[in-house]
């Protein structure tokens, strides 16, 4: 088991010591941590099979989908108080498992985000001044009141300000832990992790369709937005792309019309048989395809900083090579070294912020990330999205290196019921500019 864990970092935890010690003949430093953790138990080879198994299929998120002696094991049974303890930095369990993970039990849940890894989140003595462990709702975004972990260094950004919400009481716990659905559902074959949102039923729920590699957490900032506009109560629905967040990848490739039978899929299992939906970027194509194939589940269409595929105007080649890798999800450092020249916008100004940023993505799996780059390898809207006849809301930020605003303009011109709005920003101004755009969105999807 130990094995399996260090070839998750193995330049850290295998190629580290094999230069250091082995080719430069330098001893091990002293470190008691390692060296408690190198007293390993090992396990019969059933065991270890079951273990990998569980990582791999994740039974415990469904309820009977895992069996004891006979018995089904349905974790929201499990009614005594838990307190769970997660570490910002884990790469064994990362802490957004382990939230979602405590959201699945039932009774009183206390949840806690430490600083450090897998084992130090635990070790972390009292009175050190480097660890801080935070205490809420919705742990990765509770304010830090002093900055002393890496995470915390930069200037908190408007647009994550309304992250630091800490729930105070047991009555806004509750409130807070009912208000977003999340699960899991087998859709032939394929798991799909999904978040909803109920609404006021004054109209359908939007669906939110996000760009390549993103995790639907990254949305949090707009719904919370929208959320603040108007009277009536927008439902959304989220869902992480099969290979992103907490889908896991395919077994082969799927084309956007695959994946708009997907969505289609999704929408059956949950019960909606209408929907708005909004796509960013990459997301904003499947948008288009799911509007043009199941046109009368689409009602109103949102596409936020995307174009019509391959017949467009592209960014600059320096920009989108940036885009061939998943490492800007994978390094914080390296996005935040290549933010104002791949987001443009306030990043230019603030490259500070995409630490910020990091805090809401997850790195995707490598496969799917790959794959999610061939399911639009040759697509266009350009041929059909005259046949579109959804009201559209077409969204631009004037400073996008990566979908140039001309675009937005192309699909406007196209499209024979759109309205466009360019917005003072970048490639991200759905967050960074979401008191602007959250507005624009809620009073197009409740116009009468």
């Amino acid at each position: 088991m130990a094995r399996v864990f260090s070839r998750l970092r193995p330049n850290d935890l295998i190629w580290n010591y094999w230069v250091n010690n082995y080719l430069l003949g330098h001893g091990p430093p002293a470190f008691d941590v390692l060296y408690w953790n190198n007293d390993t138990t090992r396990l019969p080879a059933a065991l270890h099979s079951e273990f990998l198994t569980i990582y791999q299929h994740n039974p415990l998120a469904q309820a009977g989908a895992l069996t004891v002696r006979g018995s089904p094991i349905d974790v929201s049974q499990i009614t005594c108080d838990a307190y769970v303890l997660a570490g910002a930095t884990d790469h064994i369990t990362p802490w957004q498992a382990c939230y979602r993970s405590s959201r699945l039990m039932g009774g009183q849940r206390k949840f806690i985000l430490s600083t450090s890894g897998h084992i130090q989140s635990i070790l972390n003595p009292p009175g050190n001044p480097n660890a801080i462990g935070k205490r809420g709702c919705s742990p990765a975004l509770a304010p830090r009141r002093r900055p002393r972990h890496l995470l915390a260094t930069a200037p908190t950004p408007p647009w994550l300000k309304h992250r630091g919400r800490m729930c105070t009481s047991r009555k806004d716990r509750m409130r807070n832990a009912t208000a977003t659905e999340t699960k899991t559902i087998n859709i032939k074959g394929t798991r799909v992790f999904v978040a909803i949102q109920r609404g006021d039923g004054s109209g359908p729920p939007l669906l939110l369709i996000n760009g390549i590699g993103a995790n639907l957490e990254v949305f949090d900032p707009f719904i919370d937005a929208l959320e603040k506009v108007g009277r009536k109560k927008i439902g959304t629905i989220r869902f992480d792309v099969p290979g992103v967040g907490g889908s896991p990848p395919t077994l082969f490739p799927v084309r956007f019309r695959g994946l708009a039978r997907l969505v289609a899929q999704l929408l059956d299992t949950v019960g909606y048989q209408e929907v708005d939906v909004l796509g960013i970027s990459w997301g904003g194509g499947l948008a288009q395809q799911f509007a043009h194939q199941y046109p009368q589940r689409c009602r109103r269409l949102v596409l936020v900083a995307t174009s019509t595929g391959a017949i467009s105007v592209p960014g600059r080649p320096s920009v989108l090579a940036k885009l061939l890798s998943p490492r800007r999800y994978l390094q914080p450092s390296y996005l935040a070294s290549i933010a104002p020249t791949l987001y443009g916008g306030i990043f230019r100004q603030r490259p500070d912020l995409a630490r910020a940023y990091a805090h809401l993505v997850r790195a995707p799996h490598g496969l799917g990330y790959y794959r999610q780059l061939l399911a639009g390898v040759g697509w266009t809207s350009l041929l059909w999205l005259h046949q579109l006849r959804q009201p559209t809301l077409i969204l631009a930020g004037n400073d996008d290196p990566i979908v140039p605003p001309v675009n937005a303009r192309v699909m406007a011109r196209l499209i024979p019921r759109a309205r466009l709005h360019i917005v003072n920003g970048g490639h991200l101004s759905l967050l960074t500019e979401r008191e602007q755009v959250a507005p624009l969105v809620y009073h197009f999807l409740r116009e009468e």
